[in-house]
C-alpha cells in the first residue's frame, strides 16, 4: 500500500523524571511524586455530556486529552529532536472511504375526507425502504473491510481477501486462511437492510360548536438515513485493511526507539495486518449490521375555544413514543461487576471491548400544552403559552449522544429523565401600540408634536423555564465490568441541595465513590439546575421618509439568567 507519513518532532532528553499526568482526575501515566495527593473525582454534567471524563463515554475527546498530556511531558529542546530526526509522533495514513449504493425508495397514499360540514378526516400510509451502502472500491482494495456481529461474536468481512506474501500487503489474510470466528458477507455488504418502515398516519377535525373545535391526530415516522453516512464510515478499511498505523501515545519519550527514516519500524517490506481481527489495533467503533431504522410514533388531541372575536385559547395533549434509537453502547462488556478480569467474564473472551452503535435506545414524550392569543382591532396582541412536559430515555438522549449508561445489558437501569427535559416551560409576548399622537387618546393638537410622540410601539417578551436536569458520576472502573464507553454514578447519602447557593449549588459531601463492584445509586439526571429566566422589552418607531423609504429605530433592553449547575 501506499503510504504518507506524518511526523512531529518536539523535545526529548536523555533521562526523563515521569510524574503523574491528570486530566481532570483520570491518571494517564503514573509515577511516584509525593507533592500528589490522591482524591476522589466528581463530574458534575447532563448523563453522557461530552464534558463527562470521568465516564470516559467521548473517547475522542478523551483520547485526544490524553495524548496531548503525554506528549507535553518531554523536556530537553524541540529544535534539537528536530534536527537529531527524533519525531514524538508518527502516523501513516492511506484512508480512502467511499460509500456507495445507498438510497431510499418512498411510496405513499393520503386523502382527505369531508364526512360532514363539521367533521373532516385526514389519512395516509407512508412505505420507506433503506437501502444501505457499500464501503469503499475494489480498484484499491478498500472494499475489503469488515464488521463485529457481537449477537454471535463473529466479524464480518464485506469481501475476500488475498492471502499476504513479499508482495502483497494490506488488505490481505497473514497465512491466507481466515482466522476463527471470521466470515464473509453473502452478498458482499455488511449492513442489511430494513424493510419494515411502514408509517400509518390519521387526523381528524370536528367542530363541536360555531366556537370550539376539536383535534387529534397519530402518525408514524421513520428517520431514513440518520446517521447512515456516520455508521457506515466507521468501517471504513478495518482489519484486514490497514488504512491507519500510529505511534504509541510514548514514542520516544525516554531513549528514542524511532527516527524520521523508519519511526514506526515497519521496514521496506508491505505492510501487512495484524494476524486476525481481534488485535488491539482492530479496536475502533463499530455498528450492528441489523441497525434498525429509528422510529417516532407521535400523537396528539386537543381543542380550541374562541372567546372573543380575536381571542382563542388552545388546550393540547401531546405525546410521543421513539424506538430504535441508535446508541453507543460498550460491547462486550462483563455482564455483572465483580472482581477479577473482566475480560475473562465477557461474552466472548477472545474479543476486547469497544464502542458499539446499537438501534436499542427508546424514549417518551408527553405533555401538556396551554395557549392563547388576542389581537385587538387598535393593534394589541398577546401571545401566551405553557408546557407541562415530561421526556423519559432508555439509552441514549438522542442519535450517538447522551448516553449516560451504567449497565449495557440492562439499559432499564439507566432510564431517567432527558437531559433537555425542562418540566415546565411559560412564554410571554405582547405587542402594544403607545397611545400617543394624532387620532391617539393622548394627542396635543399640534401636528409636529403629534408626528414626534406618535407611532411608538413597546413590544415585550418573557420566558421562565425550569432547570435542565444532570447528574454526577464518578471513576467508570469501579464496577469493574470494562464498560469503558458508560458511566458511573456517584452514591447519594444525603441531601444534594443542603447548603448550597448559587455560585455552588451542591453538597459535595453528600455524594461519596460506590463500594467496589457495584453501581451507583444516584438516578440518571436526578438533580436540577435552578430556573431559567429571561425579559426581553423593545421600542420601536417607524419614519417614513417616502413611498418607498423609511427610517426605524429601535432600542432593546434585555434581563435574563440562564438555568445552570453551577459548575463547568
Amino acid at each position: 500500500m501506499k503510504r504518507r507519513e506524518f511526523l512531529g518532532c518536539s523535545a526529548v532528553a536523555a533521562f526523563v523524571s515521569a510524574t503523574s499526568v491528570t486530566i481532570k482526575g483520570k491518571s494517564l501515566a503514573s509515577a511516584p511524586n509525593p507533592e500528589l495527593g490522591d482524591s476522589s473525582t466528581f463530574y458534575v454534567s447532563p448523563s453522557g455530556s461530552d464534558d463527562n471524563s470521568g465516564a470516559a463515554n467521548s473517547p475522542f475527546k478523551s483520547l485526544h486529552r490524553a495524548q496531548e498530556a503525554v506528549r507535553n511531558v518531554n523536556g530537553g529542546d524541540a529544535l534539537a529532536s528536530m534536527m537529531l530526526g527524533v519525531p514524538s509522533y508518527a502516523e501513516v495514513d492511506n484512508v480512502y472511504s467511499l460509500l456507495h449504493g445507498g438510497k431510499i425508495i418512498g411510496m405513499y397514499f393520503q386523502d382527505q375526507w369531508r364526512v360532514t360540514d363539521k367533521l373532516t378526516i385526514n389519512l395516509g400510509l407512508r412505505y420507506d425502504i433503506t437501502i444501505n451502502p457499500r464501503q469503499g472500491k475494489a480498484s484499491n482494495g478498500s472494499n475489503i473491510t469488515g464488521d463485529f456481529d457481537f449477537s454471535n461474536g463473529t466479524y464480518i468481512l464485506q469481501n475476500p481477501a488475498a492471502a499476504c506474501s513479499v508482495s502483497q500487503g494490506a488488505p490481505c489474510i497473514p497465512g491466507g486462511a481466515l482466522p476463527p470466528f471470521t466470515v464473509i458477507a453473502k452478498n458482499g455488504k455488511i449492513n442489511n437492510d430494513d424493510y419494515s418502515n411502514v408509517q400509518p398516519r390519521i387526523g381528524f377535525a370536528y367542530r363541536l360548536t360555531p366556537r370550539t373545535v376539536m383535534r387529534g391526530s397519530y402518525g408514524k415516522f421513520y428517520d431514513n438515513w440518520a446517521g447512515v453516512t456516520q455508521n457506515q464510515s466507521n468501517n471504513t478499511q478495518s482489519w484486514p485493511n490497514v488504512a491507519f498505523v500510529a505511534a504509541p501515545n510514548n514514542l520516544n519519550l525516554g531513549l528514542p526507539t524511532g527516527f524520521a527514516n523508519d519511526p514506526l519500524n515497519l521496514g521496506a517490506g508491505p505492510i501487512e495486518p495484524a494476524s486476525s481481527p481481534f488485535s488491539p489495533l482492530n479496536v475502533n467503533f463499530y455498528t450492528n449490521p441489523n441497525l434498525k431504522t429509528g422510529y417516532s410514533d407521535q400523537w396528539n388531541f386537543g381543542f380550541q375555544q374562541e372567546l372573543a372575536p380575536g381571542a382563542t385559547v388552545t388546550v393540547n395533549y401531546v405525546g410521543s413514543r421513539n424506538g430504535h434509537i441508535a446508541s453507543v453502547v460498550t460491547a462486550n462488556a462483563a455482564p455483572s461487576p465483580g472482581p477479577g478480569d473482566p475480560q475473562q467474564s465477557a461474552p466472548y473472551p477472545y474479543i476486547l471491548p469497544m464502542p458499539y452503535t446499537e438501534s436499542v435506545g427508546s424514549s417518551t414524550y408527553n405533555a401538556l400544552q396551554v395557549s392563547s392569543q388576542i389581537r385587538l382591532p387598535s393593534g394589541i396582541a398577546s401571545t401566551l403559552a405553557y408546557t407541562f412536559s415530561k421526556a423519559l430515555v432508555v439509552g441514549c438522549d438522542g442519535a450517538f449522544g447522551g448516553c449516560g449508561i451504567e449497565d449495557p445489558y440492562n439499559l432499564q437501569q439507566s432510564k431517567g429523565v432527558a437531559s433537555h427535559n425542562l418540566a415546565h416551560i411559560f412564554a410571554g409576548s405582547f405587542v402594544l401600540p403607545l397611545p400617543f399622537g394624532g387620532g391617539k387618546r393622548f394627542s396635543t393638537g399640534n401636528s409636529l408634536v403629534n408626528h414626534i410622540i406618535g407611532n411608538w410601539q413597546l413590544n415585550g417578551i418573557v420566558s421562565l423555564t425550569s432547570g435542565l436536569p444532570y447528574d454526577v458520576t464518578t471513576d467508570n472502573t469501579i464496577p469493574n465490568t470494562n464498560n469503558l464507553y458508560g458511566v458511573e454514578r456517584a452514591d447519594l447519602v444525603g441531601n444534594p441541595y443542603s447548603h448550597g447557593d448559587k455560585t455552588q449549588p451542591l453538597n459535595v459531601a453528600s455524594f461519596v465513590n460506590p463500594a467496589p463492584f457495584t453501581f451507583g445509586n444516584l438516578g440518571r439526571n436526578s438533580l436540577r439546575s435552578d430556573w431559567g429566566r429571561n425579559l426581553d422589552l423593545s421600542l420601536f418607531r417607524s419614519f417614513s421618509i417616502s413611498e418607498s423609504k423609511r427610517f426605524e429605530f429601535r432600542r432593546s433592553f434585555q434581563c435574563h439568567e440562564y438555568a445552570s449547575n453551577g459548575y463547568s
